[in-house]
């Protein structure tokens, strides 16, 4: 839907000047700083929200203009925070690029009545980061790096039945948290957003044709047909063509007011492969052009587009070789040279401009062949270290031990690959120093690459043990497959495309397993792991694939047993409130469906949009829910495993009983062993009520003897509604002031703070409770400060304010993370035996934060990059003494593949052999998840 054209459209109001307030009624009021830019629909402002200071870019025009009334409705209908945040974690994305939604209104300003949308103030954009590069034309691999995120993008405006129709570079924006990330771009202006309507036909209307930004639109809008998805695609191959030959190559550029020949030109170019090799130099740039155009081409007028295709293709495109040698082309006779085929592209009225090599030392015959191919290569080396980035993490959620694999990662096998990789592979120092989160990044998804793995390791001064050695175990045959398929239907058994199985959520580890195997039912899985047994084939199983230590990809060639289809099976007794369900359905699911009937799980975890509940028993989950619902241990009532013996045995545990003392509770051994003793395919677990009131609290302390005693007072005053009750210290607040321009939501300064959560029925009977808990602790001295919230928004930044400190240490620098849990006696001295230890060298912060309710602590020690006496001073220093004190080594993480060296050196021998004792009576040939927790 275009803007309105015409005098009164284009009118703009008078210049606001700073200092001048906008006021909103749906967040802080708006001081505007500077008039940043202007266009059709009226003029934009930088920004910020008086009470937050949060920077912002305000769009204003005159009310009734219509420019802006359509991104005005998209803003407000689509792009909430909350919208995107809960859109990234159903799909596992680390990021969306989109803006969100910060306010909108109208207003009067000297008699005028205006209408303005606020967004987040980005810092450049594309269009101005090609400017500035040599031949203002991107490369491959730069190409390839924005690809995914303009897919993720639009499939989320997709699923709003919302087409973007105007994507250009000048409308993809950097951050000031990812500058000059190029996997980072934020997709703005929706002014040419339109609805798609599912009754729409293929049905061209002349007088709507050739809609949109003439260099870019679609052959769709050219023909005057309503919006479609294929539609955004084709713009973006476009955009594609003219980033890697640069604006003034594209072939109707120079015809640009003629748009039926436009048309033309861009319907014969979509097609011809050759032709744009011509226009981009190599064939892998072609290739990566071509390809989007024919996936766009392809789809159904009325359809969506496959854009995992699309990222699929792009990521199998290589990088141009670097050779600089161009091989000769073959000359054309005059005949060919003068009479093109029908399928060439024919400029009428205006001949292409030529490209314009830069000036090099060859000789003039040939400068304008190699300097142009040598450009392109120096470009494509330049980026060569950023060409696997939308593998990498970015910034981890709160998952505490990722930064440990560096050291403790498990080289692997010296495979003739990885030899051949040590002369072709060496690593390429970076031109530029990167910035610190950046360089952080890049090298976390370099080590994915085994090629590189030894070198890095080497440069980084990490260590490189090898990983275990595969073990006696069957190597799979065709008479396997050929069983699986027998058992499980050959659908259900993958031998290709098998990465998002082999490789870790975090982007670690990375298996070599050649078959996925992805039974329907609880039988099926008996047969398969009686087949395995006998064969003695070594297994991995799998739920969601979110873990955060190795622990649910193989190590070798493992057979992957996935369980996410075993989901059939779900019954809800609202009497009792036990839920029956098998293993496969997805964490949030469950949450959904129970909530329907006014019930809800007893977790809640960041990954919930994708783990599986088997999942999550298997590694027995906390979440932020533990405080009141307790954990998995005492919630699970029963579970049905298949285990890996001769018969591939199907084990009814316990029963969806609440008293149950008629046998061992066996079950309890499977909650938390992590896949070791056999695969979970059903269970009964307790299902509280939904509370109908949330109130929360932000209490500043003076000391941690302090911060015992509130919580001592938390749960005497607030009994069972209590939620949550998480802490961080001082250092981890300026941590995240500093480097995510997050404000604290107290006034004062104070040593520690408290984020208090309770959940309830009664909303005025919870609210007095917490007014009084917070009375209580001002009066008494043990508070020093605090707030309580007072609305939806205020909850959400008390929230924010916690679950970004992870992220700001990921901005500080190098971080060394740990996940522990301690009695409260010794929660905080951790915190201060570091801090003494480590005097002296070369850290930066040490910072403590975590779930005080239950105990665990996320202790974090950064510095500016990795310092081998920072690391020589921690470990095994801090394991030991965490044991020593009667702690855990990992709280809510699991052991994995991460902590399997430290955890046998601390766990008591006797232990780790009743431990294999235990694991022998399920899995005799030792084929479930080896090389991992249990020996």
């Amino acid at each position: 839907m275009p803007p309105k054209r015409g005098p009164a459209a284009r009118k703009l109001h008078d210049s606001l000047p700073p200092k001048t307030e906008i006021p909103c009624k749906i967040y802080s009021p708006l001081v505007i700083t500077k008039e940043i830019g202007k266009g059709g629909f009226g003029r934009i402002y930088s920004g910020k929200t008086k009470d937050t200071k949060e920077d912002v870019a305000i769009k204003v025009e005159q009310n009734g203009s219509g420019g802006l009334f359509v991104e005005f409705q998209i803003f407000r209908s689509f792009l909430s925070e909350k919208d995107l945040n809960e859109y990234k974690k159903q799909k596992r994305l680390q990021f969306l690029g989109l803006p969100h939604f910060v306010a909108w209104g109208v207003f009067t300003h000297k008699g005028t009545e205006l209408r303005f949308v606020a967004m987040p103030l980005y810092t450049g954009s594309l269009q101005e980061y090609i400017n500035k590069k040599s031949g203002k034309v991107l490369d491959v691999d730069e190409c390839k790096e924005i690809v995914p995120t303009v897919c993720d993008a639009y499939d989320y405006l997709h699923s709003k039945d919302i087409v973007h129709a105007d994507l250009k570079a000048e409308n993809l924006m950097f951050s000031k948290p990812y500058p000059n990330r190029l996997d980072r771009l934020t997709l703005i202006d929706f002014g040419m957003c339109g609805r798609r309507s599912h009754e729409i036909i293929d049905q061209p209307d002349k007088g709507k044709a050739h809609n949109g930004t003439a260099l870019f639109t679609s052959t769709d809008a050219h023909r005057g047909c309503a919006p479609s998805y294929r539609a955004d695609y084709e713009i973006l191959g476009h955009n594609l063509l003219a980033w890697l030959a640069g604006v003034q190559n594209v072939p109707w550029n120079n015809i640009i007011t003629k748009l039926d020949q436009v048309h033309s030109l861009k319907s014969k170019i979509i097609d011809s492969k050759g032709e744009i090799q011509k226009l981009v130099g190599s064939p892998e740039a072609a290739s990566l052009v071509y390809e989007v155009y024919q996936v766009a081409k392809k789809t159904n007028y009325k359809d969506k587009v496959d854009s995992s295709k699309i990222k699929r293709l792009v990521s199998s495109i290589k990088s141009p070789k670097k050779s600089v040698t161009t091989p000769k082309s073959k000359k054309k006779s005059s005949a060919e040279q003068e009479s093109p085929s029908s399928s060439a592209i024919v400029i009428p009225s205006s001949p292409p401009r030529p490209i314009t090599p830069r000036k090099t030392k060859k000789s003039a015959s040939e400068q304008p062949e190699i300097s142009l191919e040598a450009q392109r290569r120096a470009q494509a080396e330049e980026r060569e270290a950023r060409a696997k980035r939308r593998n990498r993490v970015d910034a981890i959620p709160e998952e505490e031990e990722i930064e440990n694999r560096k050291r403790r990662s498990e080289e692997p096998e010296d495979s003739g690959e990885s030899k051949r990789s040590k002369v072709e592979n060496k690593p390429k120092s970076p031109a530029k120093k990167a910035k610190k989160a950046n360089s952080l990044m890049i090298h976390r998804s370099s080590l994915l690459n085994p090629k590189n793995f030894r070198e890095i390791c080497k440069k980084s001064r990490f260590s490189s043990h090898k990983t275990a050695d595969r073990g006696d175990f069957g190597r799979l045959e065709d008479k396997d497959l050929s069983a699986f398929e027998r058992i499980c239907g050959s659908n259900n058994v993958l031998k290709d495309d098998l990465d998002p199985y082999n490789i870790d959520f975090v982007k670690w580890y990375k298996g070599k397993s050649s078959c996925v195997l992805t039974p329907e039912s609880s039988e099926q899985i008996s047969a398969l792991l009686r087949h395995c047994h006998d064969r003695k084939l070594a297994i991995c199983p799998q739920a969601g694939n979110t873990g955060l230590v190795g622990g649910s990809v193989p190590v070798h060639d493992e057979v992957i047993i996935s369980i996410k289809k075993l989901r059939t099976h779900y019954n809800l007794d609202q009497n009792s409130g036990i839920l029956e369900c098998d293993a496969g359905f997805v964490l949030q699911e469950l949450d959904e469906k129970l909530a329907q009937d006014g019930f809800m799980m007893p977790i809640d975890l960041g990954a919930k949009g994708s783990c599986l509940i088997g999942g999550n028993i298997a590694t027995n989950a906390g979440g932020v829910r533990l405080v009141r619902y307790g954990s998995l241990n005492a919630n699970v009532l029963s579970l049905q495993v298949a285990i890996p013996d001769a018969q591939g045995t199907l084990l009814q545990l316990g029963a969806p009983l609440r008293k149950d003392n008629s046998d061992l509770k066996l079950q309890q051994l499977f909650i938390g062993s992590e896949g070791q003793l056999g695969l979970i395919t059903r269970c009964a677990i307790l299902v509280p009520p939904k509370p109908k009131s949330v109130q929360l609290a932000f209490l500043g302390t003076k000391s941690f003897a302090d911060c015992c005693a509130v919580l001592r007072a938390c749960k005497k005053m607030l009994g069972e509604i209590l939620s949550s009750f998480e802490l961080m210290d001082s250092e981890s607040m300026r941590c995240v002031q500093e480097n995510v321009a997050l404000e604290s939501v107290l006034d004062s300064k104070p040593a520690f703070n408290l984020l208090i959560e309770t959940s309830g029925s009664n909303p005025d009977h919870d609210a007095e409770k917490m007014e009084n808990l917070l009375s209580h602790c001002m009066d008494t001295g043990l508070a020093t400060d605090g707030v309580m919230a007072q609305s939806g928004k205020d909850s959400e930044l008390f929230w924010k304010i916690r679950e970004n400190a992870s992220l700001a240490l990921n901005l500080d620098g190098y971080v060394y993370k740990h996940d522990v849990s301690l009695p409260l006696a010794h929660f905080y001295e951790l915190s201060e035996v570091i801090r003494d230890r480590l005097k002296g060298s070369k850290a930066k912060r040490v910072v403590t934060f975590g779930h005080l309710g239950d105990g665990n602590s996320h202790l974090n020690v950064t510095a500016e990059q990795f310092d081998q006496e920072v690391y020589d001073r921690l470990y095994p220093f801090i394991y030991d003494w965490t044991a020593s004190h009667n702690g855990s080594i990992s709280a809510e993480h699991g052991i994995g593949r991460l902590k399997r060296t430290h955890h046998h050196k601390l766990v008591d021998k006797t232990k780790q052999a009743i431990n294999s004792e235990i694991k022998k009576a399920f899995d005799p040939k030792g084929i479930l998840s080896p090389y991992k927790m249990i020996d």
